[in-house]
This record gives structure tokens, C-alpha cells and sequence, in this order.
């Protein structure tokens, strides 16, 4: 499955919102490049690539109370790129690539602080400043 086949994106897209859509392609395309390399490292757990960020973006949507109309643009983007990112501290870096058993056990109990140390470089690249000044 794929990004622009999430409920969200097709909602997006049907209304013709063409900068989200946009956007939300780029962000896709520069997660994808970290998440494909969860698998590798990871290889007993679910595969984390950008298909299991797109099935986590719908099983959201079908636990929201209310119907994806009454959301606005703004809150669906943020719930898709949240669940592009939600696994993006199981990536790991070159400097960790031969991990034991338990290492890999530690990384996914402490992936969520190291999405945060991941967000924190992010918002200060390149491409972070230019997705956050675009939206602001």
C-alpha cells in the first residue's frame, strides 16, 4: 500500500488540495528513504516500511469519532505525516548496523525518544525548514 492510497489522501485529494497532496508526496518519498531500511535491522518484527505507515494512517481513520469531512486540511495532514513518522526511531544509523537481539529489543522500547531526537534534527534541515515553512 502506498501513501496516496490512504482514505486520507484520496479525501485530500478529491477536494483537489493539490499543495497538501504535494507535500505529502515529498514527505512520503524522504520517510520512505529512512523506513526502508527498518527491515533490514528488524527482520523478526513487522516490516516498517512506507506500506505500514499508509495501513496505520487508515486504521486511524477508522477509529475517529467522527466522519473525515468534519476534519479540516490541516488535521488530516498532521494525522498522515504522524503516522508516516510514527516508527521513524527504529531506523537505524550505519554505526549500529550489526545489532543483537537485545539492542534491537531496546531500540523499539526507546523508539519514540528517538523519533523526538529525530524530529529535533529534522526541523532544522533542509527539507524540514522548507515543508514547515510551506505550511505555516
Amino acid at each position: 500500500m502506498d501513501i496516496s492510497e490512504t482514505k486520507i489522501y484520496k479525501h485530500l485529494n478529491n477536494k483537489d488540495n493539490t499543495f497538501y497532496c504535494a507535500n505529502i508526496n515529498n514527505v512520503a518519498a524522504y520517510a520512505q528513504s529512512f523506513l526502508s531500511r527498518i527491515p533490514a535491522m528488524f527482520s523478526n518484527y513487522t516490516n516498517h516500511d512506507i506500506g505500514h505507515s499508509a495501513r496505520v494512517a487508515d486504521y486511524m481513520v477508522d477509529l475517529l469519532p467522527q466522519p473525515l469531512d468534519k476534519y479540516n486540511d490541516t488535521e488530516l495532514v498532521i494525522m498522515l505525516y504522524s503516522a508516516i513518522f510514527h516508527d521513524i526511531g527504529m531506523v537505524v544509523s550505519e554505526t549500529e548496523s550489526d545489532l543483537d537481539s537485545a539492542r534491537q529489543d531496546d531500540i523499539r522500547k526507546t523508539h519514540h525518544i528517538r523519533s523526538e531526537n529525530f524530529f529535533s534534527l529534522w526541523k532544522n534541515s533542509d527539507f524540514g525548514c522548507r515543508i514547515i515553512q510551506k505550511e505555516e
